[in-house]
């Protein structure tokens, strides 16, 4: 279980206001992302997500791969979790016992 955090730190989302915003410049700045996929509308929010392309810092004709970042509220960090980890353990299982899929259709 995670730990409550809100009690140690009652203000741990305004800690991470901005966060999304100075790790994206620090990581064009090292040569990391390469390209821009998905900007936020806001990166300074405490929700935004961004999807882009990455390589491997100094290593000659790296393949680019791709990157995505979440950022959620403390509170929304169990949903968060969920989406990025237990989606694809769950979604074969779903799938399969869908009432869609016996049309052909996926979840």
């Amino acid at each position: 279980m995670l730990a409550d955090h809100s009690r140690i730190c009652p203000n741990v989302d305004s800690v991470f206001l901005g966060i999304l915003r100075r790790l994206l410049k620090d990581l064009h700045a090292a040569k990391i992302l390469t390209e821009d996929l998905a900007l936020p509308d806001d990166p300074e929010d405490l929700e935004a997500i961004y999807r882009g392309l990455c390589v491997r810092p100094g290593t000659a004709d790296a393949r680019r791969r791709r990157i995505d970042f979440l950022c959620v509220p403390w509170k929304s960090r169990g949903g968060a979790l969920i989406y990025y980890t237990v989606r694809p353990l769950c979604q074969s299982p779903l799938n399969e016992t869908s009432p869609f899929s016996l049309r052909g259709m996926i979840l």
